[in-house]
């Protein structure tokens, strides 16, 4: 296996940016962790916006004109019902109903989907595309540009791009010169371009964004946000499964994720391993935070936490956890620790301030 790292579009850029030489490397890729405070990156999408390198994201096409059929069978919503440049979130599962993997699956055209996630599992789906005669193929040296914070829309529109997207939908367009997409998928806007166009997409973005307080952030600030807004993560938040076993839709509470009128690998399983649970957010009564450690309410195990982070916003350690039942606005204890769990999101990004708003000017 080659050990060879991989520089995204944006690394020229992300480097100049870095001052304080702090790395970390994702999917192969080298990345900025931050750039010089996770928690001043973290606050900025709350007061105005940041923009994040997510080009390390795998992300697999599915195609031929068997694709839909063998999309709907794979993901446990039916995405052939999508139309053209829409998209919806949605996993896939092993035999036994262990979660391979969560993301974004978006339609581009009648016949082509791209699948995006933090684990691509590309042999896995090329290994199931030849029982349905499609094809899987990873999508190599595309760039995605992650655009967060209320001013997202304004900034947008200062470079020439035209913002009025729905959630969960793409538009591809050709701006100044360069083809990009720009979507709606995660937390805030997204853009994507050909390799070589990196450079050129950062610096528009910069000179726009001057006027909006726009500042770089490393992979550590976008964790914080995910967790934040209830994003669950492969990797992160829990390990994957293989061929067999793994954790469960039920053990994850990603139950919301499933449509179990639709077939769909692993769904016999699915329908034995019991009723639904509830993801929930936590917030923990203590400096550090408790990630997998189990959840107790009165003396009974109800559940366990995932990932956990200490929010600069909230100025405490939240994370995810699955409780097998019972109301989300509880008190638990984590360990030894007490924690309360409450309802998805934690802490929601702010949304973008509509084009009508006067804005305020830049803090100096």
């Amino acid at each position: 296996m080659s050990t060879d790292l991989r520089a995204t579009p944006f690394h020229a850029r992300s480097a100049a940016a870095n001052a304080c030489n702090a790395w970390e490397t994702r999917n192969g890729f080298t990345l900025a962790s931050h750039y010089g405070d996770v928690a001043r990156e973290a606050l900025a999408a709350r007061f105005a916006a940041v923009m994040v390198d997510l080009s390390w994201q795998p992300r697999v096409i599915l195609g031929e004109p068997t694709a839909p059929q063998f999309a709907s069978r794979l993901f446990t919503r039916d995405v052939s019902q999508l139309a053209p440049e829409e998209a919806a979130k949605a996993l896939w599962l092993n035999d036994d109903a262990g979660v391979r993997g969560v993301g974004t699956v978006v339609r581009l055209d009648r016949e082509t989907f791209v699948v995006i996630s933090a684990t691509g599992d590309l042999p896995w789906f090329r290994d199931a595309a030849v029982q349905f005669k499609a094809a899987a193929s990873e999508a190599t040296g595309q760039g995605m540009l992650a655009l967060v914070g209320h001013m997202s829309d304004r900034i947008l529109r200062a470079a020439g791009l035209d913002p009025s997207l729905r959630p969960m939908t793409l538009r591809r367009t050709f701006w100044r010169g360069l083809d990009v997409t720009l979507s709606r998928l995660g937390l805030g806007y997204e853009l994507w371009c050909e390799p070589d166009d990196g450079s050129i997409v950062w610096d528009r973005l910069v000179a726009a964004g001057r006027s909006f307080a726009l500042r770089p952030a490393g992979q550590l600030a976008m964790d914080i946000l995910e967790l934040e807004n209830g994003v669950v993560r492969p990797g992160r938040d829990f390990a994957p499964a293989g061929e067999a076993g793994g954790p469960t839709v039920q053990d994850l509470g990603l139950s919301d994720l499933v449509d179990a009128r639709q077939p769909f690998n692993g769904r016999a399983a699915f329908r034995r391993a019991g009723s639904p649970s509830r993801l929930v957010g936590l917030v923990f009564d203590t400096d550090a935070p408790m990630p997998e450690t189990p959840l107790v309410r009165n003396g009974d195990k109800v559940g366990r936490s995932l990932g956990a982070l200490h929010s600069p916003a909230m100025r405490q350690p939240i994370g995810l956890g699955v409780l097998d039942g019972g109301a989300p606005d509880s008190e638990l204890i984590a360990g030894s620790v007490p924690c309360r769990a409450i309802a998805l999101p934690i802490l929601p990004i702010p949304a973008p301030i509509p084009p009508t708003t006067e804005v305020p000017p830049p803090p100096v």
